[in-house]
């Protein structure tokens, strides 16, 4: 009995933690957006951002990349979107604000946010000779898709929390079960009485399922943050 009051105390303090980490990650998440909106017009004279551009060594391609990576509508005017639009046959001058205009007034052009055109341009950049990819670089290519349909990159993970915390608590209610039967009928085949009431079964049962769930959601955090490192190099 006391190991099982044990295994309930830690479940608890377990998800107080977890829930206590979301919610200041989700807290942070919202200032970083909030900032990303509030400096469109700086990007380019990131100087003028007294927070992040003010920063040495951050230019305007940095700059456009962060912002994107905070879910922004923006694109990176790096050497690989250079390399891009002049293989479409831009001629562009030097300069990554002039490449920044140049590539936004593509994307209103075109009809796509800026964040899509810049997806595309890098893929296109990207694609080895004859166009062939191996299995590593399209399983890192698999989240590009998503984010092109939804670019709004705390929406996307928020579903996929979302799915995966449903998922886990499934199964984990079930896998709890299984385990609960299988210890009892154990233990009274040994003619020992477990003492649990009903209620304590009920406990055990949504304490593993809420266990799951949220190691569910941890996982989920975990792997996008390596997707989306690899989804794009910063440099």
């Amino acid at each position: 009995m006391r190991s099982i009051r044990v295994g309930r105390a830690r479940h608890g303090q377990m998800i107080v933690v977890t829930v206590h980490t979301l919610h200041g990650w989700v807290a942070r998440h919202a200032i970083v957006e909030a900032w990303a909106a509030s400096v469109a017009p700086l990007e380019v004279a990131p100087r003028l951002d007294p927070y992040v551009g003010a920063v040495k060594g951050i230019g305007i391609a940095l700059f456009c990349y962060m912002r994107m990576r905070a879910g922004a509508d923006a694109i990176k005017p790096d050497a690989r979107v250079r390399q891009a639009l002049q293989g479409l046959g831009f001629d562009l001058p030097a300069g990554e604000a002039t490449l920044l205009v140049v590539a936004s007034t593509l994307a209103q052009e075109v009809g796509i946010s800026r964040l899509i055109l810049d997806q595309l341009l890098w893929w296109a950049g990207n694609a080895p000779p004859g166009g062939r990819r191996d299995a590593v670089t399209a399983d890192h290519s698999m989240i590009r898709p998503t984010l092109l349909a939804m670019p709004n990159r705390s929406r996307v993970i928020a579903a996929k929390v979302v799915a995966s915390v449903i998922a886990g608590a499934a199964l984990g209610l079930v896998a709890e079960a299984i385990a609960i039967g299988v210890g009892a009928a154990g233990l009274a085949a040994r003619g020992i009485q477990t003492g649990l009431s009903a209620g304590d079964f009920a406990q055990l049962l949504l304490g593993g399922a809420a266990a799951a769930a949220l190691w569910a959601a941890i996982g989920v955090g975990v792997g996008a943050s390596v997707a989306i490192r690899s989804e794009r190099p910063s440099a």
